[in-house]
């Protein structure tokens, strides 16, 4: 018999020998950096606004070097934190170790598609990261819905199909899409992410039981120019400061083009 490939297998092998790359990300000054950065405070932040008790049980899916689950262990949660790379379960292990939370907080190697765990284990389940490097988002959903308590809590992000960064750029605008088919432009070596319209991955939250309490997109940079950066250091990160200013203030089109959009939704009971 023949061995089915596994369809992950090739975003495992990216993370796998880049796992030092994804690590120094956090100290690094470039607004790709930086980005990733507040993605990790924000999502902290949604936390603190949950009704969630010392103790609580935590899943956090594709933890990478450890950062967040170690704050979550930090406040007291028990943190169950998995990712499908050992080089990076490996750096969050040694991340618990050295913030003295691994009572607290357990690594294992998961695949999102079909979690081992039990149903209704968590009170809240977070995916930074995660949900545009897989194959069947669709799937993982619903298995991180099935592992939820009911009224547990999700905080999750994915890549925004209409992101500014996008739009202004020829070669990576959505809209021009079927126009770079044609001429076989937009081909890429190794894993790619997708991207996702707001109102569709609310969608697919839906169908996974999942109702969604506040969404919101953040992360303008680096932008581009038929592929070349417009922008690099300093001032990139001003300018993805000024827009995310503007668009925290809710004005129209800066709200709804990040390049990241990230929902806090509740399970229903």
């Amino acid at each position: 018999m023949i061995a089915r490939e596994d369809p992950q297998s090739s975003v495992t092998d990216y993370f796998q020998k880049d796992a030092a790359f994804w690590e120094k990300l956090y100290d690094q000054d470039d607004v790709f950096s930086v980005i990733h950065r507040e993605r990790a405070a924000r999502a902290m932040e949604e936390v603190g606004r949950l009704p969630l008790l010392l103790g609580s049980r935590v899943l956090e899916v594709g933890c990478g070097a450890g950062h967040v689950a170690v704050r979550l262990a930090e406040r007291g949660f028990v943190v169950d934190a998995t990712d499908s790379t050992p080089a990076m379960l490996d750096t969050a292990a040694q991340n618990a170790h050295r913030a003295g939370v691994t009572a607290r907080l357990n690594t294992a190697i998961a695949d999102v598609h079909s979690l081992s765990y039990p149903d209704a284990t968590y009170d809240l389940v977070i995916a930074l990261g995660v949900l545009p490097w897989l194959h069947d988002p669709r799937l993982a959903l619903q298995e991180m819905s099935r592992v939820l308590r009911p009224g547990g809590f999700f905080i999750a992000n994915t890549d925004n199909r209409a992101r500014l960064t996008h739009l202004v750029d020829p070669l990576l605008n959505p809209m021009l899409q079927p126009l770079r088919r044609g001429l076989g432009r937009g081909r890429t070596n190794g894993p790619s992410t997708t991207t996702t319209w707001r109102h569709e991955f609310d969608r697919q939250l839906g169908a996974a039981g999942l109702h969604r309490r506040r969404g919101f997109t953040f992360g303008f940079g680096p932008f581009t120019f038929f592929g070349r950066p417009t922008l690099k250091g300093k001032a990139a990160v001003m300018l993805h400061a000024r827009l995310q200013g503007l668009a925290d203030e809710r004005l129209p089109l800066l709200r709804s083009t990040g390049s990241q959009y990230m929902v806090v939704a509740q399970k229903g009971r």
